[in-house]
């Protein structure tokens, strides 16, 4: 029985909610925990989205078996900065 993590949780054999219910448990949120997003929001996240999509095509592409280091070496190239939170680019503005 394989499933999309997030997608469905449900237990095996568990009824999906109710149209009510759903309804209801939105309508119980309070108005001041919905948010407008902006562009520019909408524009990270797709961003952030297309990197996680391609991360396991570049992962085998590149993948090689190797030893595991016993020390760290001498000049290691850092890593880029691919991507950054949203709390941190709202900083900056």
């Amino acid at each position: 029985n394989e499933s999309t993590p997030g997608f469905d949780t449900r237990k095996q054999g568990e009824a999906l909610p109710t149209l009510e219910s759903v309804k209801a448990a939105y309508e119980a949120k309070n108005d001041n925990d919905i948010k407008e997003v902006s562009d520019e929001m909408i524009e990270w996240k797709t961003k952030g989205t297309a990197l996680y999509q391609a991360l396991p095509g570049e992962l085998y592409s590149t993948l090689k078996p190797c030893e595991p280091l016993t020390e760290m070496e001498e000049n290691r190239p850092s890593q880029e900065s691919m991507y950054q939170t949203w709390n941190t680019i709202k900083e900056k503005k």
